[in-house]
């Protein structure tokens, strides 16, 4: 499987991508973490310039590359892996709350379209951590709650 650094995005795959743009709603960028991807950047760059609508979906980890694009972008998903005081825990490394905190007030300043969600993951995540990231995001628009099958 080719990754994202691998593929020539403008010979490969943006050609195909403006052959059916009148189809096109959005193009979102993720996987792995996109914001802190070089490749993401310059596609990202393309895709505006062709006038795409482009949303993104993040673990908050770079707000840099929100607020160096937030014009580019019109929609923004925003992981959010657990409560701010048991992130390490999940993420299993050390997770920059500050750079957490930090996106998701800028997101929600932004006037982008945004939704923040949380994979409930049982073995680490349970009511009471939902609550505390609910409470959290007092101001939010949309939250949401998705089900692990991870056992």
């Amino acid at each position: 499987m080719k990754k994202l650094k691998d593929i020539n995005f403008k010979k490969e795959i943006l050609d195909k991508i403006l052959e059916r743009k009148e189809l096109v709603n959005y193009i979102i960028l993720s996987g792995g973490e996109c914001a802190i991807s070089k490749e993401a950047q310059k596609i990202l760059d393309v895709l505006f310039e062709k006038g795409f609508n482009i949303g993104i979906h993040t673990n908050g980890t770079n707000p840099k590359f929100l607020k160096k694009n937030i014009e580019k972008i019109k929609f923004i998903g925003m992981d959010i892996k657990n409560d701010l005081e048991n992130y390490d825990e999940i993420c299993r490394v050390e997770v920059d709350i500050d750079k957490i905190k930090e996106s998701i007030d800028y997101i929600i300043e932004s006037g982008v379209e945004y939704e923040f969600r949380t994979t409930v993951y049982p073995k680490y995540i349970d009511v009471l951590n939902c609550i505390h990231i609910a409470k959290y995001l007092k101001e939010r628009r949309s939250y949401e709650l998705h089900n692990s099958t991870i056992q």
